[in-house]
């Protein structure tokens, strides 16, 4: 819509622009600027209709590549979850969900330390901190004493800011490495023993 008139005044424009007219050309005016202006307009409005139509494209695409990510971060064994640049959880899979037992509503929109207030003062805590503000990939573990679980963590920069963790359940690993190490000790202390015994009797012949 165009407004054609012979009132030349600045109010008189800003009204009509304000009743939704797309441009306001006064008297009196020629054939070619009015030509000019209407192909002006015709051509804004079919490049605003392309730029429509290529970011109605673009948000089709990258729904179906977060579709497709959340598919994949559903499926995997770890646990995953992602915190902004505030340290608020905007993200957790089903793995994170059953690993620990926080209901995934429970975890979206707080923050890393009121949920995990026990993390304070941690090597855990200086190492997420040192993925967030030095942009560097860490890695760590942390034992869950209410869970009695133990979790190898890492977390990586995200490119939003803030940090995407990948945690894994290492309980029956930790448990071996401790079996193992007793036996160790036990072998060591049998050894000990059997070496006093040998001194004893090769002493004693």
């Amino acid at each position: 819509v165009i407004l054609l008139s012979a009132r030349a005044g600045e109010d008189a424009r800003v009204e009509g622009l304000e009743a939704g007219a797309d441009d306001y050309l006064v008297k009196p005016f020629t054939a070619r600027e009015l030509l000019a202006r209407v192909g002006a307009h015709i051509g804004m409005s079919r490049l605003r209709s392309e730029a429509a139509v290529r970011e109605r494209r673009l948000r089709a695409a990258a729904e179906a590549a977060r579709e497709r990510a959340d598919t994949v971060l559903e499926s995997i064994s770890d646990g995953f979850i992602a915190i902004d640049s505030e340290w608020r959880f905007t993200y957790a899979n089903s793995t994170a969900e059953r690993n620990t037992g926080i209901p995934r509503a429970d975890w979206v929109g707080k923050v890393l330390w009121e949920l995990f207030p026990d993390l304070n003062g941690t090597e855990l805590e200086r190492q997420y901190r040192r993925a967030m503000y030095e942009r560097v990939v860490t890695h760590g573990e942390r034992y869950n004493a209410p869970l009695q679980k133990w979790f190898e963590v890492s977390a990586y920069p995200a490119r939003d800011g803030g940090i995407s963790v990948f945690f894994q359940d290492v309980t029956e690993r930790k448990r071996a490495e401790e079996a193992i190490r007793r036996t160790n000790e036990a072998l060591a202390a049998a050894n000990a023993d059997l070496e006093q015994f040998a001194w004893s009797a090769s002493h004693d012949l």
